[in-house]
Formats: structure tokens, sequence, C-alpha cells
């Protein structure tokens, strides 16, 4: 018959194999727990209680289906925002305003090499909403994302706003103004 050693080391290899499969099932239960919390955020978001809806591609279809991005747009403003950011990474973004009913299509701004894109959706939020402040119309605020996204993903870190070649800055920033479309 079998030994008790290898008995024993049965049992602790189906152990093992017992925890890992339970580690695997709560890590997916962690997972569908953070997307159900974002999706429910971008629903708080796009539901009226905020007037901007800001969020990606993703989250935005986890709440209204896999819809196109133009029809995800209106769907927000549909549901009581009053402006909407569409991130959607290498695709650009989609910027749309219930007040103007402009909606304009903002290309990502092309770059030599991508170092790391980690922030670069907080840093075109940061810079669209820089845009709005300082006066500039919806489609002037969002290349002005893009252009910041770009340089972010540039680097690995955190960029120096004043480490930016303005020359570069504003190349980009006509080149994103001449290449958007309305819609």
């Amino acid at each position: 018959g079998i030994g008790v050693e290898a008995l024993d080391e049965g049992r602790a290899l189906i152990a093992q194999i017992a925890l890992h499969l339970e580690v695997g099932v709560e890590r997916e239960r962690r997972i569908v727990a953070v997307l159900e919390l974002a999706a429910e955020a971008v629903h708080q978001v796009v539901g009226g209680e905020r007037e901007a809806a800001v969020g990606g591609l993703a989250e935005a279809q986890a709440v209204y289906g896999h819809l196109p991005p133009q029809d995800l747009a209106t769907a927000m403003l549909d549901d009581g925002a009053q402006s909407v950011a569409l991130r959607m990474g290498e695709k650009g973004s989609l910027l749309a305003s219930h007040t103007s009913g402009e909606c304009w299509h903002i290309p990502a701004v092309p770059v030599e090499h991508i170092h790391d894109q980690t922030g670069a959706g907080n840093t075109y939020c940061g810079a669209v909403l820089w845009g709005l402040l300082d006066g500039k119309s919806l489609s002037e605020a969002g290349a002005a994302g893009a252009v910041a996204a770009s340089f972010s993903i540039e680097k690995v870190g955190v960029v120096n706003p004043g480490e930016i070649d303005t020359g570069k800055r504003n190349e980009r920033y006509a080149g994103c103004l001449a290449t958007m479309r309305n819609y």
C-alpha cells in the first residue's frame, strides 16, 4: 500500500492546491468587486450627481453596454451629465457638452516611444480641467489634455511641466487641433 509519508505529502499537495484555488477565487471576487465599484462610480457621476462625467471607455461600457463612444457620450448626457470626457487610450478621447451640443473626437498625440502609461489619464483630466478653467473651448481643452498626456507617457514618473520644450508642446497642440473632428 501507500506509505504514511506518501499520504502526508499527498495531503499537503492537495491542501496547497486547495489554498491556491481559494486564493484565486478570492482574487477573482476582489476583481469583480472593484469592477462593480467602478461601474457604480461611473453611474453616480453620469446619473446627475455631478455636472461632468469623466471616465474611461471600459468603465462607461460596464454601465451602458458595448456601445460606440459617441453613443456612450450621448447616454451619459441623457442621464444628466452636463459635460462628458471619455478617455479611450490610443484612440484618443471624446468630449461632449449638453449645453453647447458639441461633440469632439480628440486624437491621441503620437509619440516616438511610450515608456510609462501610468498617470496619463489623470494628466489628461487635469489639463482638460485647466483648459476649461482658463476659458478655452471644449475642443481646445481636449487638445491640451491630449498634449499633456503625450508628454506623460514619454517618461517614467511625474513630468515636471517646466522641463517640457514649449516649441514641441505648441507643435503637438497645433497638430492636435488640426486633426480633431467635430460630430
